[in-house]
Formats: structure tokens, sequence, C-alpha cells
């Protein structure tokens, strides 16, 4: 498997033609373009998750809060949230009610995009968990 300065080293081009023709985000020459796609093909080339996300300040994943891992309709509500989160690119990361502020490090740090907080954890969890919830407006992370 291939990474992209294998590609540019390839054909003979800096990594930044490279990125270009991959992502599109620069006008290149047609002979080119189709130079890097077919060494792309046939030196197996993958996109490097871990550098898209950086430069996008992006971590692709969503963190959801849940009352418990017993209850009942965790399974099928989880199963749901990934399906629907996985489609869009995102991963998901689980934790429930009184361990969520080991989430805040993750927040702080840019590793966490968004935290979903199923509603009855916060009738289980109480005020520390409401108080925690409202704080997440400090790191501008999405919540629902």
């Amino acid at each position: 498997m291939a990474g992209i300065r294998e590609i540019a080293r390839e054909v003979g081009v800096s990594i930044s033609t490279v990125s270009y023709a991959l992502n599109g985000t620069r006008p290149i020459s047609t002979v080119t373009r189709e130079r890097i796609l077919e060494a792309v093909q046939r030196l197996g080339y993958r996109p490097d998750v871990r550098g898209r996300n950086l430069g996008a300040m992006r971590a692709q994943i969503v963190g959801v809060v849940i009352p418990s891992l017993t209850a009942y309709y965790i399974a099928p509500l989880l199963a749901q949230i990934d399906h629907a989160l996985v489609e869009r690119g995102y991963r998901l990361l689980i934790t429930h009610a009184g361990h969520q502020k080991d989430f805040n490090h993750l927040f702080e740090k840019g590793q966490v995009d968004g935290v979903v907080v199923v509603v009855s954890a916060l009738a289980d969890g109480g005020q520390e968990l409401i108080s925690w919830v409202h704080q997440l407006g400090n790191h501008e992370l999405p919540c629902v």
C-alpha cells in the first residue's frame, strides 16, 4: 500500500501536485493527472485518514453518552446512531453517564467533533450531567 510520497516519487511530481490531482483543489494538466491516477491504481494508494482529518481540523468521531450499558434499548439505539454516523464518514465513541468527563480531554484536543447525549441519561445522571452538557458550549462543540 503506497502513500502520497510514493505516488509523487513514482510519477516525478511534488506531493502537492499529487494532492491537487486527488482532491481537485487546483488545476493540473490532464496528462499529469492521468499519470498520477494510474500510479494510484497500480501502487494501491490509500489516503491517510489521520492526515486528511488533521488538515480539515476534524476527528470524524462523535461521542455518545448513554445512561448505562445494560438498558434494554441501548444496543438498537447505538446500532442506529452508528449506522447514521458511518454513512457520513464518522465513527462512534461511547461512554456512560458518570464517566462523561472522560471526554473532556478529547474535546480540548479536538479529537471529538460532537456529542450525542441520550435523553434518559439526563434523568439518570442528575444535575452533574446536566451541568456537564452546558459546559460543552465552552468547547464550541455540537451537542444533541
